[in-house]
């Protein structure tokens, strides 16, 4: 339940450059949240969207970022977990 009160569409983007490629998504209209958890970086949009994997990708590839992988991924505890100590500390 916790899980799915979690709103939108997760992904999993795994890139060489982690710093640049966190900088970039940030900057992306639509993204609620960047979190790296290791090489990984779950990237959580506030709607189902079912082109994201393509415009993540694209998106990447023209700032010059190799891109090893972009999936959608199950919501985990860990993620409502950040998601909702972001919330609380607005």
């Amino acid at each position: 339940a916790l899980s799915a009160s979690l709103p939108g569409t997760l992904l999993e983007v795994i890139v060489p450059d982690h710093r640049r490629a966190v900088a970039v998504l940030g900057q992306m209209p639509g993204i609620d949240d960047v979190q790296m958890f290791g090489e990984r970086a779950h990237v959580r949009l506030g709607r189902e969207d079912e082109s994201a994997v393509d415009t993540l990708t694209a998106r990447l590839t023209a700032a010059g970022i190799e891109v090893a992988s972009v999936r959608p991924i199950a919501t985990s505890l860990e993620d409502v977990f950040i998601a909702r100590l972001r919330e609380a500390t607005r």
